[in-house]
């Protein structure tokens, strides 16, 4: 049995993962028929969703309850001390919004968990390119496991009220200003007028909350990142377009190719 991990900030997070499996490298993660297997499960406080094809390969995708930078690393930490004791899993992703900070910063703070946690483990190979790095250790050449960090990106254009900022809020606006650019125009204005009116600073989150008011209303805000990447046909086009304009489909081949 294959086994590889994605950690990830959220539900929203699984949601938009679980897309990409189906529209680009052939999964079918819905619950319609769903083995016991392959479900949601509840891990304490995190969420976690299990992508299985027969008993050939699992791909687990979990969501960490308020991770941010320290403590999505923290819990990597001590995915990476049971892997490194154990060496259940080949892969292991972490999948963050860089928000306003660089790639790097986070890059930096992994690195650091990972020298704590990797005890005899030998780093084989190391690898920094533009906006994802990645780290391969073995003990023995049958006994290897790769890390992975992978920031959410995007080329979409800024609101003005928003900040410059990366995450998978993003990179959903802009396949709805695609979508739906009649009703970009509202989303701005709105976004503005809450600024003004209250001195807060919204962020791409409530640009999507606004999205999702707008035209999908009766849809979860965790469902719908799914809906946008993947499962709403008519937006499907401006998700692949969108997406070929960043590596993140080509960064997630090794943890969702099959």
């Amino acid at each position: 049995m294959i086994r590889r991990l994605v950690l990830c900030e959220g539900p929203e997070d699984i949601a938009a993962v679980r897309a990409l499996a189906d529209g680009h490298f052939g999964w079918d993660s819905s619950n319609e028929g769903a083995s016991p297997e392959k479900r949601f499960l509840s891990v304490g406080e995190e969420r976690a969703y299990n992508l299985v094809q027969s008993d050939v390969l699992t791909v687990e995708l979990r969501a960490v309850p308020g991770a941010k930078s320290a403590a999505l690393a923290a819990h990597f930490g001590d995915v990476l001390s049971n892997n490194f004791r154990d060496g259940q899993v080949e892969h292991v992703a972490v999948l963050f919004d860089p928000d306003t900070d660089t790639e790097s910063a986070e890059f930096a703070r992994l690195q650091e968990v990972i020298d704590a946690k990797r005890g005899e483990w030998q780093v084989a190979r190391q690898q920094t390119q533009a906006h994802v790095a990645q780290w391969s250790f073995e003990r023995r050449p049958s006994d290897r496991v790769t890390v992975h960090a992978i920031p959410w990106r995007c080329s979409g254009p800024l609101v003005d009220a928003l900040e410059d900022a990366q995450n998978l809020e993003r990179l959903e606006c802009e396949i709805l200003t695609k979508a739906f650019p009649g009703l970009t125009s509202v989303v701005a204005r709105w976004i503005n007028e809450m600024r003004d009116a209250h001195g807060c600073q919204p962020t791409w989150k409530t640009a999507i909350h606004l999205w999702c008011a707008l035209v999908e209303p009766k849809q979860s805000t965790a469902t719908f990142a799914e809906r946008v990447l993947h499962q709403q046909r008519e937006w499907r086009a401006h998700a692949k377009d969108a997406l070929s304009r960043t590596t993140l489909v080509d960064d997630l081949r090794p943890l969702l190719g099959r």
